[in-house]
């Protein structure tokens, strides 16, 4: 005898030997027994060798005929339109908003989640119209295969739907916080007073993005500003030159380029950036060589083409005019690019010329090498996950996490890279200044109603303009 959902069917008549084998039981027998099984559990089966459907007499009605389905068919069909249901209902509310960086698929969804439950509804009617009792055997099997496949097909629509939705969940843009630091009014910090506090505009993001040779560094070789403005769907990086002169009193040091902020630890280079746009940025982006190269390996080279022979020995840096298009720029390559700067030095004065590649022109680089890779990487949305994981491992975010790197990264493929809007900073080179007594230095004074116009414009979270009470550009002269 055989147990069968604790009732007793002889082996015989579901085709199976007296000894045990592997082999699965005829089909058509089990739903033979399905059909004319009235007895209660624990009580013996005898299955008559013909069926006795002559004398089954299925009502009309609905009810009658659901139940007279299978019991195990229909808690199948009960909790599996159950879980169809809910799954489908949370997909169209979390969704709304639309799919994780696919939005433009978002109506279509919803298509498809509509049309998906009006034909489970209706399979579901279908069948309980169907008197099953009056079904030809090989119906049954039709239905009993068929409806395993719509089964397993159904599972496969669920899992995409709770993964899309709980990915939606996930992935965020970060809290805007409450404000932004600015300038006391008279330009002077006083040690242990209450910051002052502008509060911005809702859905704008800003942050520094500093780069630096390693983690034991204190000079910064690159220093970017950028504002990500979610509403207006607009992303602007401006690029301060490191030998700006930074002005403010909150740390006295002697040599006041902006670079060497960071070796004051990053709330002195925030505040110092604070002196040129006027408040302090949220957020800061630490980023070394090593991420760098990384990050360029991880979306499968940079495609830029080098304008001209660079060499510097002392820096290790090589490249060859042409490099970059036929194999791609390796990301040991991409920094020699970005790093790559030369000055030439004339007289005893200390006063300078540019190459075209001094470090203007190095920024320029930058900036392009920086959209180009943007571009990249946002036309293979599939090695996100690889790109935030190099980045947290290598990258210091300022209280960011996955969730938050994926809401931003998100926005900035709606924005596209080639809407990103790159701007360095306007100075003028003042060599041996007066002002520190006409020692051999040079710094980069800001040319400050050009550069107000542009910062008020793309880099401003306030609703009221930045004027020039909120920064402090200090004008600088040659020594004579």
């Amino acid at each position: 005898m055989l147990f069968y959902d604790g009732k007793r069917v002889q082996k015989e008549k579901l085709g199976l030997s007296p000894v045990s084998e592997p082999d699965f039981p005829d089909l058509s027998a089990i739903i033979d027994a399905m059909d004319e099984y009235t007895a209660t559990p624990g009580t013996e089966l005898s299955i008559p060798d013909e069926p006795a459907s002559a004398e089954i007499h299925p009502s009309r009605g609905l009810r009658s005929r659901w139940n007279g389905l299978p019991h195990s068919l229909r808690t199948g069909i009960t909790v599996g339109l159950l879980v169809i249901l809910l799954s489908h209902v949370f997909a169209l509310v979390v969704l709304r908003k639309g799919i994780p960086f696919f939005p433009q698929y978002s109506r279509l969804l919803q298509v498809v989640i509509l049309s998906n439950l009006a034909l489970v509804t209706l399979c579901a009617v279908l069948l309980i119209l169907l008197s099953w009792q009056r079904l030809r055997k090989g119906w049954k099997i039709f239905i009993l295969y068929g409806g395993s496949v719509f089964v397993w097909l159904q599972v496969a629509v669920v899992a995409l739907l709770v993964g899309l939705s709980v990915a939606r969940i996930l992935i965020h843009l970060p809290d805007t916080g409450n404000g932004y630091i600015v300038l006391p009014p008279n330009g002077t910090f006083t040690p242990g007073t209450t910051p002052n506090v502008i509060t911005g505009k809702g859905g704008v993001y800003t942050f520094i993005i500093a780069g630096i040779h390693g983690k034991e560094d204190t000079n910064t070789d690159t220093l970017m500003v950028g504002m990500l403005d979610t509403e207006t769907k607009k992303c602007s990086i401006l690029s301060i030159p490191r030998d700006t002169y930074s002005g403010g009193n909150k740390v006295e040091r002697s040599l006041k380029k902006i670079n060497g902020a960071y070796s004051y630890g990053v709330e002195q280079m925030k505040y110092e950036v604070s002196t040129i746009i006027g408040y302090e940025p949220s957020y800061v982006i630490m980023v070394d060589y090593k991420a760098f190269e990384r990050l360029i390996d991880a979306i499968g080279g940079l495609y830029f083409e080098v304008p001209f022979d660079m060499f510097v020995a002392g820096d290790g840096i090589d490249l060859k005019k042409g490099e970059g298009l036929n194999p791609p720029l390796t990301g040991k390559k991409a920094l020699m690019l970005v790093r790559f700067r030369v000055n030439r030095y004339y007289g005893s004065s200390g006063m300078y010329y540019g190459t075209g590649y001094d470090d203007y022109g190095r920024m320029a680089m930058q900036q392009q090498v920086i959209a180009a890779a943007a571009k990249q990487a946002m036309a293979n949305w599939t090695k996100v996950p690889e790109y935030i994981t190099i980045a947290t491992e290598n990258i210091e975010f300022d209280d960011l996490g996955w969730g938050e790197l994926l809401g931003l990264a998100e926005c900035l493929k709606e924005i596209g890279a080639e809407n990103i809007n790159f701007f360095t900073l306007p100075t003028y080179t003042v060599a041996n200044p007066a002002e520190f007594g006409g020692r051999l230095y040079y710094y980069e004074c800001v040319k400050a109603d050009e550069a107000l116009e542009w910062i008020d414009e793309n880099l401003n979270p306030f609703h009221d303009p930045i004027t020039k009470n909120m920064v402090i550009y200090t004008q600088l002269h040659e020594s004579k």
